[in-house]
């Protein structure tokens, strides 16, 4: 008898599906089968669990023939059966050449001339091809349930629909690095975001930053305590009663390089240069009344405030991320830009009304802010 070598071999597989393996390879294979994950999986693989079943049945001629069970044989042969019966087996003989054969065997080897060895062979090797079938279902389907991924999560993104599944597979966020992938599939399997530890160094916690009792009303209001991907980011204030003119001054931590706007009669203001990518600045708003009298925020002893521009890898990576609420949230608040993270976050959780993991993600994002 032939059999498999240490895994069932790809020839082997192809011969399989086409219903074209001898039994004497098929009683092996199966017995193999049945203690080797690996090559369960590669058969089912290769095709369907029903296709797989149907080709060792046909392989191993299973069929929806009825024949007189065993035990009816050795009652018609030893005058057991009532005549109804008897009458219904007889019948089935006349036409079940088999079946005839199983009953001239066994008078035979009642009468001591023959042992009844065809048929039982038979009966033996069908019981062994339904336990080989049974094996297979069996392996096949607990296959089909362990390898079928369950949906995580779903969220409504922008015009398409996100899905996570147990997998870890994200789909309809577009192609991602691996390292982006992992951590979207993180965020949306914690509710958590990760945020970098570089934020801290942006924030004086023991300072006015982190809210005091009553806020002054002359403050600055964005960026501050966090990362900015734009060179040249919008920076706002609330504007000072009685100004007439503002004056912005940043210091770029690193050189100790100032940059100052030119008077400015609005609370906002644009680099009039882009800053640099990497780089970490302290600002602050100088407010002149019509009588000159100058306001400065924040004022000393209070800390200053501070803002980082992304730096160039990290930006050019982005520049390319899907167009994802879901994506662009997460990954934004792993580099630090707090308030990009909030506008995509707070997106995604308007679709996503009901969703708790939308909803944690961009609680979160907002316990950040300053």
């Amino acid at each position: 008898m032939n059999v498999p070598s240490t895994h069932v071999t790809d020839a082997e597989i192809e011969q399989f599906h086409r219903r074209q393996l001898p039994v004497d390879v098929l009683l092996p294979l199966t017995d193999h089968l049945a203690g080797c994950d690996h090559c369960r999986r590669r058969i089912a693989e290769r095709g369907d669990t029903a296709m797989a079943s149907a080709s060792l049945q046909a392989a191993l001629g299973i069929d929806d023939d009825e024949h007189v069970p065993e035990l009816e044989i050795q009652a018609l042969v030893d005058d057991r059966l009532d005549a109804e019966r008897r009458d219904e087996i007889l019948a089935h003989i006349d036409r079940c050449p088999a079946c005839a054969e199983e009953v001239r065997d066994l008078r035979a080897f009642a009468a001591g001339s023959i042992a009844p060895a065809g048929r039982r062979w038979t009966r033996t090797l069908g019981a062994l091809a339904a336990a080989a079938v049974l094996v297979l279902g069996v392996a096949f389907g607990w296959l089909a349930r362990r390898d079928s991924p369950r949906q995580v999560a779903s969220f409504r993104d922008g015009s398409g629909i996100v899905t996570l599944d147990s997998r870890g597979s994200l789909a309809g966020v577009g192609a991602l690095a691996a390292a982006d992938s992992e951590s979207v599939r993180a965020s949306v399997e914690t509710g958590r975001l990760s945020l970098p530890p570089a934020l801290a160094e942006l924030t004086d916690r023991s300072g006015t930053l982190l809210g005091p009792a009553a806020a002054p009303e002359f403050r600055v209001v964005a960026p501050l305590g966090t990362v900015v991907l734009d060179t040249q980011p919008l920076l706002r204030w609330t504007p000072l009663p009685g100004a007439v003119t503002y004056i912005v001054t940043l210091q770029e931590q690193a050189t100790g390089h100032t940059i100052s706007s030119s008077p400015l009669t609005r609370a906002e203001w644009v680099p009039d240069r882009p800053l640099t990518r990497g780089a970490t600045y302290a600002w602050q708003v100088a407010g002149t009344s019509s009588g000159g009298t100058e306001t400065v925020t924040p004022r000393p002893p209070a800390p200053p405030v501070r803002f980082r521009v992304l730096d160039t890898s990290t930006a050019s990576r982005f520049h390319t991320l899907p167009a994802s609420h879901l994506v662009r949230g997460v990954l934004y608040a792993n580099a630090g830009l707090v308030a990009d993270a909030d506008r995509e976050l707070t997106a995604l959780s308007a679709q996503n009304p009901t969703s708790e993991v939308a909803d944690r993600l961009l609680k979160q994002i907002r316990g950040f802010q300053p």
